[in-house]
């Protein structure tokens, strides 16, 4: 996306100005060593217009967002959203999702519509404590919406840029119908905070984060948890814990569909240690060496988000020998990591999972393996996302073969850039294998 000759590149979007970090030693240096110095956000048009500038996770700052990090992973701990106990939500939605696609009975499918539908339902189950049938009018138009704004990332950045792009006439950019999208979400968020106020803390985020909040105020605690925040967490959550999931799985097949003796090398593995008449769990994970070596490489090429979430300095910082002048926007590059063939090797551009095996057969992960970025604004649904992409592609690599719609002829390897980077749609054949377990 961004030049990696420079450890560090400056351009002029409008009157602000972008500092591009490149390479993993500035990316570190940056992140963790020097922390305080880039981990706030700047100010966000859409937000703001909304009023939700500096509210919830992904672009808040300072207080606000050390105590909502603080009390999200809190209240991920205590709704037990370990491996384990995550794991049993998320088996079960395997099984309904296997179920549908069996329905295509070998047919051409878009598939990324029911991986959406299927690991959106885990996010519902974990925020609202409710599992959504997935032609559920409801359910349906928060997918549509939440889509409809993945999509449209770019026009979200280049109105942060330059603000000035909304008074063009005919809304030529699209900007009210996406403002009137996001309102139109956040509105539905805001029924599941009413129907949550009486269930049960212990089942879902948001009645966790209602009660939590009560408490410090009862208690005389100064808080920044309120209703507002609280929307835009919910917002953040779900987009970041279904979009993440969905569009590396789609990648995922792809890849799958492009290099089949690497899909074959999966089976064949499952199939030795896994016993027959069972799925794969989280237990057998430490035999299934080449399975999550495979997941490994499909983050690392896919690479969905190649720059972080950007950031901005609230005052002058040195670094590397390059001034990064107070107010101004910093763009971690993670491709720049990602694709470094001093890392990876001079074939970093190809799907080779054994990249991630060492000579004795064991798993190996660079600390430069950054697909959730690093430091303190790491992804923090990392755990829930790996956990999530081992059950679902050991399990759909176990019980169906995937393949081109016309053999020998696999979909391109273009893609999209909104929000994520995602393929261009595909259509893909799933056959049920011969000794599938149920």
């Amino acid at each position: 996306m961004f030049g990696t000759k420079n450890l560090c590149s400056s351009l002029y979007i409008g009157s602000k100005l972008l500092i591009v970090l490149n390479g993993y030693d500035v990316i570190k240096e940056a992140l963790i060593k020097r922390a305080d110095d880039f981990s706030d956000r700047p100010v966000m048009v859409f937000d703001e217009l909304m009023g939700y500038q500096g509210k919830g996770l992904a672009f808040a700052s300072g207080d606000v967002w050390r105590e909502h990090r603080s009390v999200t992973l809190n209240i991920f701990r205590k709704l037990g959203l370990d491996e384990n106990v995550l794991a049993t939500k998320v088996t079960a939605e395997v099984n309904r999702f296997l179920g549908h696609l069996d329905e295509s009975d070998g047919q051409p499918v878009n598939i990324r519509e029911l991986i959406s539908a299927s690991t959106s339902s885990i996010i519902c189950a974990i925020l609202l404590g409710q599992v959504f049938q997935y032609d559920d009018p409801r359910f349906e138009n928060i997918i549509r919406d939440i889509q409809t704004i993945i999509r449209n990332n770019q026009q979200i950045v280049m109105m942060s840029y330059f603000p000035l792009l909304k008074l063009l006439p005919l809304d030529v950019l699209g900007y009210k119908n996406l403002l009137q999208t996001m309102e139109a979400l956040y509105g539905e968020f805001k029924l599941w905070i009413e129907e949550s106020r009486n269930r049960d803390p212990r089942d879902n985020f948001i009645s966790a984060y209602l009660t939590e909040r009560t408490t410090r105020v009862r208690q005389g605690h100064t808080t920044t948890l309120d209703e507002i925040n609280l929307l835009k967490v919910v917002s953040d959550l779900f987009i970041a814990g279904s979009e993440t999931t969905s569009a590396t799985i789609v990648w995922f097949i792809l890849y799958m569909l492009n290099y089949p003796d690497v899909q074959r090398k999966i089976f064949n593995e499952i199939d030795q240690h896994v016993e027959k008449g069972r799925a794969p769990t989280l237990r057998d994970k430490p035999k299934l060496t080449y399975v999550v070596a495979s997941i490994l490489e499909t983050q690392r090429l896919s690479s969905i988000s190649p720059v972080s979430i950007v950031r901005t300095c609230p005052k002058d910082v040195h670094i590397k020998g390059f001034t990064v002048p107070r107010g101004s926007l910093v763009v971690p590059n993670l491709d720049s990591v990602l694709f470094d063939k001093t890392i990876w090797g001079q074939d970093a551009k190809l799907f080779r999972p054994e990249r991630f095996i060492d000579e004795q057969g064991q798993l190996k992960v660079p600390e430069e393996f950054v697909p959730f970025g690093l430091g303190r604004r790491v992804c923090l649904g990392r755990t829930m996302a790996n956990t999530e992409l081992f059950l679902y592609i050991s399990r759909m690599v176990q019980t169906f073969e995937f393949l081109p719609p016309r053999p020998g002829q696999p979909p391109s390897m273009n893609y999209v850039l909104g929000l994520t980077a995602v393929p261009e749609p595909y259509l893909v054949r799933a056959l049920r294998r011969n000794t599938c377990r149920k």
